[in-house]
C-alpha cells in the first residue's frame, strides 16, 4: 500500500507538472493570437495608408497632365504670336520698301515736271 500511495503522489506531481506546462503554453498560444491581430491590425492601416498615398499619386498625375496640355496650349499660342508677328514685319518691310519706291518715283515725277514748267 505504500508503494500505492508513493506512486499515486507521483502520477499526481506528474499531473500538476503537465497541468503547468500546460498552462504555460495556453499562455504562449494567447501571447501569439494577441501577436497576430496587432499584425493583421498594422496589416490594416498600411494598406488604407497606401491606398490614400495611391489616391494623391493618381491627383498629381491628373495635376501635371493638365499642367502638361496647358504648357503645350501656351507653347502653340506662342507660336502663333511669333508666326503672326512674322508676318505683321514681312509686311511692315514690304510697305516700307513700296513707300521708298514711291518717294523715288515722286521726286523723279517732280524732276520730270520741272523740265517742263515755263520760266
Amino acid at each position: 500500500m505504500a508503494k500505492a500511495v508513493q506512486s499515486m503522489a507521483k502520477v499526481t506531481a506528474e499531473v500538476h507538472s503537465c497541468i503547468s506546462i500546460v498552462h504555460a503554453a495556453g499562455q504562449s498560444f494567447d501571447y501569439i493570437r494577441e501577436a497576430a491581430e496587432a499584425v493583421a491590425t498594422e496589416s490594416e492601416e498600411v494598406s488604407a495608408s497606401v491606398e490614400q498615398m495611391t489616391a494623391g499619386v493618381d491627383e498629381m498625375t491628373g495635376s501635371m497632365k493638365m499642367i502638361a496640355e496647358v504648357t503645350e496650349s501656351s507653347a502653340a499660342g506662342a507660336e502663333q504670336v511669333t508666326a503672326s508677328t512674322q508676318e505683321q514685319l514681312s509686311s511692315m518691310e514690304e510697305i516700307s520698301s513700296s513707300s521708298s519706291a514711291l518717294a523715288r518715283m515722286a521726286e523723279e515725277l517732280q524732276q520730270t515736271i520741272n523740265q517742263f514748267k515755263v520760266r
